[in-house]
């Protein structure tokens, strides 16, 4: 079995681990005509101010702004612009490590050298609210996911993913934070099958960073949210 092989089923593997800890970022309409950030899977956490990005706002010029938010009981809630077409957001969760004992700690590497591991997991996420021709653009953001064509209910269709805008190989594309799903190819392509309505696509990747001194590697959670009929 090639190098290549081995290495990508060492990162299934490592995904399916992370799926006990996986938390995500997206957007939801609340009760009223606000919208709210959501983090976490099922149930739902509250989430520290801090630790979220600024809400950004793709329009329909393609240009893309912050968009105002007030964070209410753990939440950050705000006014969808009336010509936005994606809504981006961006999470950082700190660094956690696991220690020995099994416990894991909001502590990094050099405050516990002993754990077992340090990791910074960080959170992406794309919502597509209307479907224009922005929907295939990138947005210069860290990771993003872009879908190649329009999707249709019923029909798969290819998603490309971006690290810094360059083609991502061996991120794990799936329909819930519990399916294996599949990895991108060398070019950063994999299939998603579309069903009608609300879409979710779940993405998970593992960035080593060996020269880091608090952490000894990046946990990256993305959802990528669209309607399909």
């Amino acid at each position: 079995m090639s190098l290549k092989k081995i290495t990508l089923i060492s990162a299934a593997l490592l995904f399916s681990s992370f799926q006990a800890s996986a938390h995500n970022i997206w957007i939801e309409k609340s009760d009223g005509a606000e919208y709210v950030v959501r983090f976490g899977h099922n149930p739902t956490e509250k989430y520290p101010e801090n630790k979220l990005k600024p809400v950004q706002a793709v329009m329909q010029d393609g240009k893309t702004e912050n968009i105002s938010t007030t964070f209410k009981d753990g939440e950050a809630y705000f006014s969808m612009p009336e010509n936005a077409s994606i809504i981006l957001l961006g999470y950082d969760n700190g660094v956690w490590s696991k220690l020995k004992n099994g416990r894991t700690v909001e502590k990094n590497k050099i405050e516990v050298p002993d754990a077992e591991f340090s990791k910074n997991p960080i959170k992406f996420s794309k919502n597509i609210v209307k479907w224009d021709s922005n929907a295939t653009k990138t947005f210069n953001t860290p990771y993003e996911l872009v879908p190649m064509t329009k999707p249709v209910a019923g029909q798969e269709f290819e998603i490309k993913a971006l690290k810094d805008g360059q083609p991502l190989e061996g991120m794990k594309i799936a329909k819930s934070e519990e399916d294996p799903g599949v990895l991108t190819n060398k070019d950063g392509l994999a299939k998603f099958k579309a069903e009608k309505g609300a879409n979710k696509v779940y993405a998970e990747y593992k960035l080593d960073t060996p020269d880091n001194k608090e952490y000894g590697f990046q946990q990256l959670e993305y959802v990528l949210s669209f309607d399909a009929e």
